[in-house]
């Protein structure tokens, strides 16, 4: 069950790692950015890429469509998310997401930065993700990953765990050319 962040906003597991106690009620969080996150690149040697197929796409859309929640000052569409409670752990997946963080932004984040690092997962598109930067219930979006190539995992297909092959994932949406910053103009 998902809470709101608790004085002890990060509680430490037997691993040492940071754990989240959080919240998915939109209206506990003020997103002080949005826009920044809206950025799209292809990075091939981390097999990374988020650009959209086209405007039509269902993951577009869906960003499309909170883009202009937040912009008339409405953060309900975080209600349309799951927290991942665990956090940014530490590991080869932290590293892989700190250097798609490093080429997207430009902005090098440290393993220090893990606990201020949230990801959500969208409830009904099983591979947009969100990650967003917090401080107290404040949030800023870091980027967004239409296709679930950001960090290595699990889907589930017919309630099996399948490992995501994101070499033949990002084949697949390597030759997607919308950009994401098109969203601010529309």
């Amino acid at each position: 069950m998902l809470k709101k962040f608790s004085k002890n906003k990060f509680l430490n597991n037997r691993f040492n790692q940071y754990k989240y106690n959080i919240t998915s009620k939109a209206s506990y969080y003020c997103i002080t950015d949005f826009s920044d996150g809206l950025i799209s690149k292809k990075i091939p040697q981390l097999h990374f890429t988020n650009y959209a197929k086209s405007e039509n796409e269902d993951g577009f859309n869906i960003v499309l469509d909170y883009y202009i929640r937040y912009l008339n000052g409405d953060y309900s569409f975080i209600d349309d998310f799951t927290f991942d409670e665990d956090g940014i752990d530490g590991g080869y997946r932290a590293e892989r997401l700190l250097k798609i963080i490093k080429e997207l932004r430009n902005i090098k984040y440290k393993q220090s930065d893990y606990p201020f690092i949230l990801k959500m997962n969208h409830k009904i598109n099983d591979t947009l993700r969100f990650f967003w930067s917090h401080h107290n219930n404040n949030l800023r979006l870091i980027f967004i990953d239409l296709y679930h190539l950001g960090i290595y995992g699990n889907r589930y297909i017919d309630k099996k765990s399948k490992p995501i092959s994101i070499e033949r994932l990002y084949k697949s949406k390597s030759n997607n050319d919308i950009p994401l910053e098109k969203i601010k103009i529309i």
